[in-house]
């Protein structure tokens, strides 16, 4: 004969079972998808604009990824700041993406301008003066814009979590799935 099977491992089967999509969570996650999609698509162009000034080498993508980072570091922690002083998540993120919106919009005539119409960049000062001015472009042309889309994956977070029905972990782990899927789709779109 086999043991009865103790309650508490039944209940776990059922914690288990993967809980539905609310329909109060679709936009959120709908708005994690193209955030993804966004995000790493901007990357990408930007990688391609910069190699028309730059060899196209490591030192180029690497400048161009730790500035994005940087800036979606910094706008994310912006974000936090916003959200604990009490802002509504929802015109946080609509307030931060309106703007993005228009960074990257100007972002090529800035580039343009900075570039001095796609000049090459100078290698005057040697690879330190080179490095430095690659480096001060791209803060100046990717700073901004990727700073305020940056506002949007912990404004998305927060709205998700506030929306959980059942279980929040859950929630934010859709959310971040379906934000990963978004990238991955971003940097193929924008690569072909």
């Amino acid at each position: 004969a086999q043991p009865a099977e103790p309650v508490a491992s039944a209940v776990n089967r059922k914690e288990r079972r993967p809980a539905k999509t609310n329909a109060t969570e679709l936009p959120v996650l709908w708005l994690a998808l193209i955030s993804g999609v966004v995000t790493f698509a901007l990357q990408v162009l930007w990688n391609r604009a910069f190699a028309q000034v730059h060899e196209n080498s490591m030192y180029s993508f690497s400048v161009i990824v730790a500035v994005i980072i940087f800036a979606l570091a910094l706008g994310a922690q912006l974000a936090r700041l916003g959200l604990r002083r009490g802002m509504e998540p929802r015109r946080l993120i609509g307030g931060a993406w309106m703007l993005a919106g228009l960074a990257v919009m100007t972002g090529p005539w800035l580039f343009l301008g900075l570039s001095d119409g796609l000049a090459y960049l100078s290698v005057g000062g040697g690879w330190t003066g080179h490095a430095l001015h690659l480096i001060g472009l791209a803060t100046m042309v990717l700073l901004v814009p990727m700073a305020l889309l940056g506002f949007g994956l912990p404004a998305l977070m927060e709205q998700a979590g506030r929306i959980a029905v059942v279980d929040a972990g859950r929630t934010l782990g859709r959310l971040l799935a379906v934000n990963v899927t978004g990238s991955v789709v971003g940097s193929l779109v924008a690569g072909f």
